[in-house]
């Protein structure tokens, strides 16, 4: 029985291999043969090595995973840093629009503008709050360390 894997995964448009996956084909097709090369000295010594090529690679493919994951977090919180900046902005400009209005230096149209760039603002820092804290249960997740208890730990950080 032939055991095929392909373990390429197609990434705008292009194919990548995953690190081990070339071994672990032959190490299949040698086996599916009944073959034994010199560095097999028996079936069982084969099975070993399939089983240390196999964990290569899922090993490989958890440290891909927590990489990314981290590095979405990492951008994650600039995102959140920069939409923390444009609602204080948005504030500082909503204020500025309501004192000129109030002083007769403006139209009510501004101060309803500038309303609205707030209100845009402050949903949008809530939407990258959000996408903060998915990417760091992502992250946890990856890392095998995401627990009820972790969940609420995070509730108890938002209530303060």
């Amino acid at each position: 029985m032939l055991h095929l894997c392909h373990s390429s995964r197609k990434r705008s448009g292009i194919a990548q291999r995953q690190p081990g996956s070339g071994r672990h084909l032959e190490l299949l097709r040698r086996r599916a043969r009944g073959e034994q090369s010199a560095s097999h000295g028996g079936g069982e010594r084969g099975f070993h090595e399939l089983a240390a090529v196999e964990r290569d690679r899922v090993g490989n493919q958890v440290a891909l995973e927590v990489w990314r994951t981290f590095y979405r977090l990492r951008s994650e919180t600039e995102a959140d840093s920069r939409s923390a900046d444009l609602v204080e902005s948005a504030a500082a400009a909503e204020k500025l629009a309501l004192g000129r209005y109030r002083a007769g230096l403006g139209i009510l149209l501004d101060v309803l503008s500038a309303q609205a760039n707030l209100a845009q603002a402050r949903q949008g820092q809530l939407q990258t709050r959000l996408g903060l804290r998915v990417a760091r249960a992502e992250l946890a997740q990856a890392m095998g360390e995401l627990s009820w208890d972790w969940m609420e730990r995070v509730q108890q950080e938002t209530m303060q």
